[in-house]
C-alpha cells in the first residue's frame, strides 16, 4: 500500500484518508494549527501539508483549508508570547514568507479550522 495522494473532484485525497460528506477527505492537524488558521484568515484556499499515516510522511501536497480539522477548540492568545507567535505567523504569511508544511493525518475528529475562535484577555 503506497503513500499516494491524488487530485480528486473535491481536492487532494491521500490514500487512507477518511471520506465524509459528499466525498470530502478531512484531516486532523497534528502540527500547524496557527499556520492553518492564518491561511484561513487570509482567505487562502489551500496550504502545503505533509500527510502522515502511522507517523510516516506519505505525501506532501497542497490541501484545501476546508478539509482541515483542529484538535484545539480555541487558539489561546491571552499570553503575550502566544499573541506574538500568532502575529509573527500571520504577518509572515501575509508577506509571503515560507513556513514549514503543516502536518496532518486522515481523520474526522476536530473543529473545522475556520470555526476555531481566538481567546483574548
Amino acid at each position: 500500500m503506497g503513500g499516494t495522494a491524488f487530485a480528486g473532484p473535491v481536492g487532494i485525497v491521500a490514500e487512507g484518508a477518511v471520506l465524509v460528506a459528499e466525498g470530502v477527505a478531512t484531516y486532523k492537524i497534528l502540527d500547524g494549527v496557527r499556520r492553518a488558521k492564518a491561511a484561513a484568515e487570509l482567505g487562502l484556499e489551500a496550504i502545503e501539508a505533509q500527510i502522515l499515516t502511522g507517523n510516516k510522511v506519505v505525501e506532501t501536497a497542497r490541501v484545501p483549508i476546508t478539509n482541515l480539522l483542529s484538535p484545539k477548540n480555541v487558539i489561546d492568545l491571552t499570553r503575550q508570547d502566544a499573541m506574538n507567535r500568532w502575529l509573527t505567523i500571520l504577518k509572515g504569511m501575509r508577506a509571503g514568507d515560507r513556513f514549514p508544511p503543516v502536518k496532518i493525518e486522515p481523520g474526522t475528529i476536530g473543529t473545522p479550522i475556520s470555526d476555531v475562535p481566538f481567546l483574548f484577555r
